[in-house]
């Protein structure tokens, strides 16, 4: 049995604390940026990742993430590899060089909470925009198929990969985030939908360019010449007008 190090085991342990209380902290800061009947489904989007996504990881997004390579490359980790991580329940599961050795499974929870508030961030690029139910479903698929592979790509030592050899050995998530949350971000928060009223319309190019452009100006009626300081981002950007009723 190796000798684990107490106290690079709490460090590791009390981080992972810290990194777990970010969720509920970004449920309440999401929370308070959407209209009132709103709160409560943008604060459980996060809440439902916590669970979602530690379901996954425990069951097959571990194996994904840091199992040896299907391919030989490190493009992804074997998925049952590690499965219901019962392999690093074992006294001599252990990790980390000599004198400094934690256990495997503490290092697992430490990763896992990053997989969780990765996943959670997405829900800001969908704010309003999405049934619970569907992005329950969501934040599953997109754990497995984005998040994990990129996590391997980034941590996977075992393998000649190209990262690795870049030295890109990292052990928080500074690369994994925000490579895997920059595109979804991009393609979230474009609506692909044009308006049908004109005054939803005229709205609509409000919102794009307020969207598109770095410095909150565009050309659209209404909000020309517009950029800026925090009020004209805020006259530029509203929300469609409420359809008239034919009385």
């Amino acid at each position: 049995m190796e000798t684990i190090n107490a106290g690079d085991t709490a460090w590791v342990l009390g981080s992972a604390g810290l990194v777990l209380l970010m969720t509920p902290g970004l449920a309440l800061f999401y929370g308070g940026m959407v209209r009132a009947k709103s709160v409560l489904n943008m604060m459980m989007m996060s809440f439902i990742a916590l669970g979602t996504v530690a379901l996954a990881w425990v069951l097959w997004g571990y194996g994904e993430s840091f199992g040896t390579s299907l391919d030989g490359f490190g493009l992804v980790g074997n998925p049952v590899g590690h499965i219901g991580l019962d392999d690093l329940l074992s006294a001599d599961a252990v990790m980390g060089p000599p004198g400094h050795q934690i256990p495997t499974l503490a290092f697992a929870a430490f990763q896992a909470t990053f997989a969780i508030i990765a996943v959670a961030l997405v829900s800001g690029a969908i704010a309003d925009r999405a049934k619970f139910s569907t992005w329950t479903v969501f934040t599953v698929l997109w754990a497995t198929i984005v998040y994990f592979p990129v996590a391997h790509w980034v941590f996977d030592f075992s393998t000649a990969h190209p990262l690795l050899a870049a030295g890109s050995q990292h052990i928080s998530k500074r690369s994994t985030s925000p490579v895997a949350r920059s595109w979804k971000s991009t393609v979230a928060q474009r609506d692909w939908r044009w308006p049908s009223s004109s005054a939803s319309a005229s709205a609509f190019a409000r919102i794009r360019c307020a969207h598109t452009t770095s410095r909150w100006s565009c050309s659209a009626p209404g909000c020309s010449g517009l950029a800026g300081s925090a009020s004209t981002r805020a006259r530029c950007w509203r929300p469609p007008e409420a359809p008239q009723s034919s009385g």
